[in-house]
């Protein structure tokens, strides 16, 4: 996990926060007073309630630091345990304790996407670890047409429906008899051994679900 260069003007900071806020902003009462009612459930907790959940979202790694040692000299009892790991815990969990963060684990990757250029990352836009993504970046192609050309192969693994053995017959554009070297049309798909008709529609409407999902992170 690398350090990420946050913005470092006032006006740039205050922009970056905002944005990120934004989006949670729909349930951010909500988590803010279950957490609060929980710190405020037993005695020995009280005093973490100093910590709000909406300073927690943007706090600074060192001040992260500091609450973390905080909460872990508390004993929770197990409901209160679970309870809290279902508001910060990022990873998923099968029974009714969903973890909070994985709700909005894309659209996290998202946004750190989009700022990008200005934080330098070159690390997964959500756990931060190095060379790591598994976040799929479909809104980066113009079409369709443009991600089975450009895709790498794990991009195309990504894809629903297909097997990672025709993924990579179309990484490696392994049209029959027909002398193209690349995808000009979606229909180009039913050029590929193993990609028929109801393959060629799962992909289309993997890639349209997709980029439907993506784009309404930032209109809803």
């Amino acid at each position: 996990m690398i350090k990420i260069n946050y913005p470092k003007p006032d006006t740039e900071r205050i922009k970056f926060e905002k944005e990120y806020k934004e989006i949670w902003q729909f349930e951010l009462t909500n988590y803010s007073q279950r957490l609060s009612d929980l710190l405020n459930s037993d005695a020995q907790y009280a005093h973490l309630d100093i910590y709000k959940f909406e300073q927690i979202l943007t706090a600074p790694f060192d001040e992260l630091q500091s609450i973390a040692s905080a909460y872990k000299a508390v004993t929770f009892s197990e409901v209160d345990a679970r309870e809290l790991k279902s508001i910060f815990n990022y990873d998923y969990n099968k029974d009714k304790y969903r973890s909070y963060g994985t709700k909005y684990s894309e659209k996290i990757a998202f946004f750190f996407r989009s700022w990008t250029d200005q934080l330098n990352l070159c690390t997964c836009f959500f756990c931060n670890i190095d060379f790591i993504n598994t976040y799929s970046t479909l809104e980066d192609h113009l079409s369709l047409v443009e991600f089975l050309n450009t895709a790498d192969k794990e991009s195309l693994e990504y894809i629903k429906g297909i097997s990672k053995d025709i993924a990579g017959k179309i990484f490696n554009k392994n049209f029959v008899a027909t002398g193209k070297t690349e995808f000009t049309s979606e229909d180009d798909l039913l050029y590929i051994p193993g990609i028929g008709e109801k393959t060629k529609e799962k992909i289309i409407e993997f890639y349209t679900k997709k980029m439907n999902m993506e784009i309404s992170h930032w209109i809803t």
